[in-house]
Parts: structure tokens; C-alpha cells; sequence
């Protein structure tokens, strides 16, 4: 995704948080007043939702490089920087209030954790330096990184699950075979999906390795069969281990579910004729929106997505309590446990980020974040 006049839709979704990250949020759809964070430019937000959060930033005048600042109970760190090549980043935070920070640039993909006030020394994950990679806390503080590692004569999934008090352990295969793009959902009883597709028009598969309760990860297999176009895969995982994946397929998008431990096959998403990638945001129960094409389709439980509606979601976001919100580019609109409508009830063209009981919101002036108390 685009560095920041889009920058602000690059947001880290927290998987298992108790309680509001920001203090003083206001009532269900009352956003608080801006609080104004950093002038720097934000490339992403990750909160536990118990009082702590990592934004990243871009240097001040570059193109490239990677700082972070760290919320305690509502105070900003001044910033630190991590890498000065860093060309895509991502961090999250754990529900101890450890977090981990994971970039990738000419030095390789690398990573460092925050613990006890601090941030550690940078690991090196591989020597390659994958563009696209997935990165996610489970309920136990173990972070767990996904990505495609391609040296001259190979390339794989490779997976690496790591706790800031022993930080990362040595990689994993996954899969012998690499497709170019990868998303990671891991959700707080330590599950994760990991998928792989295809990152433009070509014959490629959707193939997912599904990791279980123990930290097992199963044997790759196909959530849809390879087709000319299937690509840009997206997950979303549910605090029961339902999913939801969702892709293009050349000229329309595509999902598949697990529900119950069993796979469905591939269908169309509603009037999902057309040339844009599908995203996805899952809730705790394993209910779904999907945003494509200029609209966002609601998927209960056990059914079909329903026909969209007409609603820019540049971004989606999921609590686990049930709360969607998209980001529009013009406002934020949020959809209620148990309610039909999408409410935009704040103007901004920022993004959003969901943990439970809350949603959090860039709004101006950059860079400035507004709270509001939802389900």
C-alpha cells in the first residue's frame, strides 16, 4: 500500500486485547476530540487495547527508513529508529504489552522487539527481503511472522514464531512452493491461517497452511484450485478459528470459509464483477464484511455474503465483539452488532483500527487519532 496520503490505511489490527488502548474514548459512535501524536508521517498503528501502542513512522524527509513510538497509558515515546532502508513495515502488540516491530529493505527482513521500556537488538528473519509478509500476535504473546523466502535456487513459506523475553527461533517451511503474495490471520487462542496466491494475472492456486491450538501447523493445501487470475489472497480468522478468505479472480472476486473445521469451495462475492483486490475483516464469531468494487457485502455466520451496498471501503476493520467499520476516504462508517446500516459518522480520510470495545481513528491534523466505545 502507498505511503501516506494513504499511509493512514496501513493500520495493524489488534488480536487479543481486554480493554480500550486510548483513555478517555467516548460513547458508542461519539468519537473523542483529535489527539494530536507526531508530525511525522504515520505508516501504521498496532494496539493490545490495554493501554499500549506502537505507531511507525517515516523519517522525517525520506523516502525510505523506519521509526517507531511507543503509548504507555496515554504518553508518547519520542521516536526511535529501527532502520534507516526499511521499504515495508509492520508491527503489533502483544496482550502483556510486549510488542515487535518487522521490516523488510536491501539489509533483509528483519525485526526487533519492545519489552521492559525498550527495543531490542534487530534479528535478521532471512536474507531475502519479500515485499509482502504477515505478522501477528496470538493470547499467549507469541508473535508469529509468515513470508515467502526465495534464494537463487529455491523458495518457500517460511514461518517464525518468537516471545520478546527469547525472541525469534530459527525459521520453518510451511511450503516448498512460493505463489508471491502471503497474508497471515492469527487469532488469540494461537491459531493463524497462513495464504498464498498469486500477485498478478496468472495461473496460480490460493493455497492455505491452517496452524491449530498445539502451534502445529497442518500440510498446505488448496482453498481454490489454480485458475488464470486467482491472486491477491486476503484472510480473516475468527476467535473460534473460523475463516473467511476472500481474492480476485481475474475479472470478479472469489471467497471460501472454514466453518467447523471443514472448507467450503470457492464462490463469487455478490456483483463482484470487476478488476479491484477484495479485503476482509472478520469478527470473534466469525461474521464477515468484504469491500470491493466501491461497495461492502455483510456475510453472517453460516450464510452467503448479501448483497453489498454501495459504501467506499478503503479499509475494513472487525471487533470481536462484532463491530465493522470501513474506512471510506472521506469518513469513517461503522456497522453495529445486530444492526443493518452503516453509519459514517466521522469525517476524515484517514484509516481506522479495531480492538475490542473500540475503534481508533487517524483524523486531521496528521498526525491525530480520535476514539469512540463500540461493542
Amino acid at each position: 500500500m502507498p505511503k501516506l496520503d494513504r499511509a493512514w490505511l496501513r493500520v495493524a489490527i489488534a488480536a487479543a486485547a481486554l480493554e480500550s488502548v486510548f483513555p478517555s474514548a467516548a460513547s458508542a459512535q461519539t468519537w473523542s476530540p483529535p489527539q494530536f501524536v507526531t508530525s511525522e508521517q504515520a505508516l501504521s498503528l498496532a494496539t493490545n487495547g490495554s493501554g499500549k501502542a506502537v505507531m511507525l513512522l517515516l523519517p522525517s524527509g525520506q523516502y525510505v527508513g523506519l521509526q517507531a513510538i511507543v503509548q504507555t497509558n496515554g504518553s508518547w515515546s519520542s521516536p526511535i529508529t529501527l532502520s534507516t532502508n526499511a521499504t515495508s513495515s509492520k508491527a503489533a502488540v502483544a496482550p502483556n504489552g510486549d510488542a515487535v516491530a518487522v521490516w523488510s529493505g536491501p539489509s533483509g527482513l528483519q525485526a526487533a522487539f519492545f519489552t521492559s521500556g525498550r527495543w531490542g537488538n534487530t534479528e535478521t528473519l532471512a536474507i531475502s527481503k519479500p515485499p509482502v509478509f504477515g505478522l501477528g500476535y496470538d493470547g499467549k504473546n507469541n508473535a508469529t511472522v509468515a513470508w515467502e523466502n526465495s534464494t537463487s535456487s529455491s523458495c518457500a513459506l517460511d514461518e517464525v514464531t518468537g516471545t520478546a523475553a527469547s525472541g525469534f527461533g530459527a525459521p520453518q517451511a510451511l511450503n516448498s512452493k512460493c505463489y508471491g503474495f502471503v497474508d497471515l490471520a492469527v487469532n488469540s487462542a494461537g491459531q493463524a491461517i497462513a495464504a498464498q496466491s498469486g500477485p498478478t494475472l496468472e495461473v496460480a492456486p490460493v493455497v492455505g497452511v491452517f496452524r491449530d491450538t498445539n502451534g502445529v501447523w497442518g500440510a498446505p493445501f488448496d482453498i481454490a484450485t489454480p485458475y488464470y487470475g486467482r491472486q491477491h489472497a486476503r484472510v480473516g480468522l475468527a476467535s473460534n478459528g473460523n475463516v473467511v478468505a476472500v481474492w480476485r479472480a481475474r475479472t470478479f472476486g472469489e471467497y471460501a470459509v472454514r466453518e467447523n473445521g471443514g472448507w467450503s469451495g470457492p464462490a463469487e462475492l455478490p456483483q463482484g464483477t470487476g478488476s479491484t483486490y477484495p479485503i476482509v475483516a472478520v469478527d470473534g464469531s466469525g461474521n464477515a464484511v468484504a469491500a470491493y468494487l466501491g461497495k461492502v457485502a455483510y456475510r453472517p455466520v453460516g450464510g452467503p455474503f448479501q448483497t453489498p451496498v454501495a459504501l467506499n471501503g478503503l479499509e475494513v476493520v472487525a471487533t470481536p465483539g462484532g463491530t465493522f467499520a470501513a474506512a471510506t476516504g472521506s469518513a469513517i462508517a461503522t456497522r453495529l452488532p445486530g444492526s443493518t446500516t452503516w453509519n459514517q459518522d466521522l469525517a476524515t480520510s484517514g484509516g481506522v483500527v479495531a480492538a475490542p470495545g473500540q475503534l481508533v481513528a487517524f483524523v486531521n491534523p496528521q498526525t491525530s487519532l480520535s476514539t469512540a466505545s463500540v461493542p
